[in-house]
């Protein structure tokens, strides 16, 4: 790109000569080293889109091989963030306003008059373009630090929890759901007793024992008032079945979700951790029971809501650091 503020490296698409003069004479007064590359016919288009960079296109909208509205597609298919300006006499409001739907910056009315407002156009669009890239530029900066620091708090998390939790960054980083054998189930304070018996009922059916059970009861009842407190209810479901992988064996789960704040990632580390944090849109003080009473727990959060996973093995996993130990 060049340096607007002195130069312009121009794409300028018109058929007919004189229009085409009267653009290198108003561009030339602002910009008077700019340079301008001309395109007459189809050919020369497809020729310079596979050309380097330039600071912005001019083009007709009456050319006798095309219309406006079909360059500007072709421009915009190559280069998207290139401004194009279109400078025609003989198109409409319907036209720019179509054309303002497929990208263009600006529409001038080919007239004398209106010579210096397409150098206006031409720099406006110039700027507005370097400012939304720088935008986007920061953006994806700040998201992509946003990234670092989630996979930074989940890996933490994971680690001091022996692998017990598992910070979630979308659906995808969720177990996969098991069959469900009950639910879901309205989280209220006075329906919790139907979740936990629920839960409790699967797990005797399925031969689990009795302090397996109750760990697990106190985990759901752990996970299933934060989402009533903190989430403003919810549901829950209970589901049963073995999970994918090796040596997995079967395993109860619990899914309790609600639609509150959810917890800010800048609390999340206390907030699963810390044994009587709490603060506005936080699990507050029960989450660490819930790690010390069930295998595994899942936990997706976000501005929309908040998704608990509570998984239950029929009998106590290893321990993380000897899952790998060959004897």
């Amino acid at each position: 790109m060049t340096d607007t503020a002195n130069s312009l490296r121009l794409l300028l698409i018109d058929d007919t000569p004189s229009d085409r003069e009267l653009v290198r004479i108003a561009i030339g007064r602002e910009y008077p080293n700019f340079h301008a590359v001309e395109v007459t016919n189809p050919d020369e288009l497809e020729a310079v889109l596979n050309m380097g960079e330039f600071d912005a296109a001019v083009t007709d909208y009456s050319l006798g091989w095309s219309d406006g509205i079909q360059v500007l597609r072709k421009i915009k298919a190559r280069h998207p963030d290139l401004p194009v300006v279109m400078f025609t006499s003989s198109g409409s409001e319907e036209v720019a306003v179509t054309a303002m739907k497929q990208g263009l910056d600006d529409y001038v009315v080919k007239t004398p008059r209106q010579m210096t407002r397409l150098t206006v156009a031409i720099s406006s669009s110039i700027a507005r373009n370097a400012m939304r890239l720088r935008a986007e530029r920061a953006e994806a900066a700040l998201l992509l630090t946003v990234m670092k620091q989630q996979r930074f708090v989940r890996d933490v998390l994971y680690s001091v929890s022996d692998g017990k939790l598992q910070l979630c960054g979308d659906d995808g980083d969720l177990p996969k759901l098991l069959p469900m054998t009950a639910g879901p189930f309205p989280l209220t304070k006075g329906s919790l007793r139907a979740l936990r018996l629920a839960s409790d009922t699967t797990a005797s059916a399925s031969g689990f024992e009795e302090g397996r059970r109750q760990d697990l009861m106190t985990a759901i009842g752990e996970a299933g008032m934060n989402a009533v407190v903190h989430g403003g209810g919810g549901e829950g479901s209970v589901c049963f079945g073995v999970p994918d992988g090796v040596d997995r064996q079967p395993c109860i789960q619990v899914w309790i979700k609600d639609k509150g704040t959810g917890i800010s990632m800048d609390f999340v580390h206390r907030a699963t951790l810390e044994k009587g944090f709490t603060t506005a849109g936080t699990m507050g003080h029960g989450f660490s029971m819930m790690l010390k009473t069930c295998d595994r727990v899942y936990l997706l959060t976000g501005p929309t809501g908040t998704t608990v996973v509570i998984e239950q093995d029929k009998n106590p996993p290893q321990p993380e650091w000897m899952r790998d130990v060959r004897l």
